[in-house]
C-alpha cells in the first residue's frame, strides 16, 4: 500500500499548491488594479515576493547613451525588441525601464530619433522582477550589449541600475500608445499558470489504481 498512500499524498499537495497560486493570482490581480504608487527603492527580494507586478509611477530622465536592446520579441507577430533605458531619478538612482517594442527597422536609435526624450519626465508602469528563462532561451551576453531576457543581477552589474525593471504602460486600454509613437509601451505579459488541479487529478488517478492493482494481486 505504499504506492497508492504515496500517490495520495502528492494530490493532496498539488491541491494545496493550486490554493496557493489561486491566492498569488488574485493578489496579482489587485496590483494591476490598483492606482499607481510612488516608486520607492525596494529591494529584489522584495519585489520578487510582494511587489512584482504593482503598478508604480516615477520621474527622471532618460539616459540614452545607456540603452539596450532585449531581442527577438513580437508585436501581433511583427518581429523587433524591446526598448530598456536607465531612468535617472531625482536621488541619482538608476532605474530600468522597458519602454515597450520598437520593430526591426526602427531598432538603430538613429532611425527614431523621435523616442530619445529629453528632460524631466514621469514613468508609469509595472514593477518586474528577474525573468525565469526557459531551456531554449540564450544566454544574455552583456559585454557585447546582447540581451535575450531579464536577467536582474546581469543588468544591475552592467547598468547600475536598481534590482527591478519598471514596463512602461500598464496593459489597460488607458494606457494604449499613440498611433505614431515609435516605441509601443504595454508589452507586460502576465504569466503565472496554474495547473495543479491537472497534477493532483494525475496523482489520486494513480493512487486508485495502484489501490485496485494492490486489492487485486494474487493472496
Amino acid at each position: 500500500m505504499v504506492l497508492p498512500i504515496t500517490f495520495a499524498g502528492l494530490g493532496t499537495w498539488q491541491v494545496y499548491r493550486h490554493q496557493w497560486k489561486q491566492d498569488l493570482l488574485d493578489r496579482v490581480a489587485q496590483r494591476i488594479e490598483h492606482e499607481p504608487m510612488p516608486l520607492a527603492t525596494p529591494t529584489r527580494e522584495e519585489v520578487e515576493n510582494e511587489l512584482e507586478y504593482t503598478r508604480v509611477v516615477t520621474h527622471g530622465s532618460f539616459d540614452h547613451s545607456a540603452e539596450i536592446l532585449m531581442v527577438p520579441k513580437l508585436w501581433d507577430g511583427e518581429p523587433g525588441a524591446h526598448v530598456l533605458t536607465p531612468l535617472v531619478r531625482d536621488d541619482g538612482s538608476r532605474v530600468l525601464v522597458n519602454r515597450g517594442f520598437v520593430p526591426r527597422e526602427l531598432m538603430p536609435q538613429d532611425s527614431r530619433r523621435d523616442s530619445l526624450v529629453d528632460g524631466r519626465v514621469a514613468v508609469a508602469g509595472i514593477l518586474r522582477a528577474t525573468e525565469r528563462p526557459n531551456s531554449f532561451t540564450p544566454d544574455n551576453k552583456p559585454e557585447s550589449g546582447t540581451w535575450y531576457w531579464r536577467d536582474i543581477d546581469a543588468l544591475v552589474e552592467t547598468l547600475d541600475v536598481l534590482p527591478f525593471v519598471v514596463e512602461a504602460g500598464a496593459p489597460l486600454p488607458t494606457d494604449e500608445p499613440a498611433d505614431d509613437s515609435p516605441i509601443r509601451p504595454g508589452v507586460t505579459v502576465i504569466s503565472v499558470p496554474n495547473n495543479h488541479w491537472h497534477y493532483a487529478a494525475t496523482w489520486y488517478a494513480l493512487a486508485l489504481a495502484t489501490s485496485v492493482m494492490y486489492l487485486r494481486r494474487p493472496l
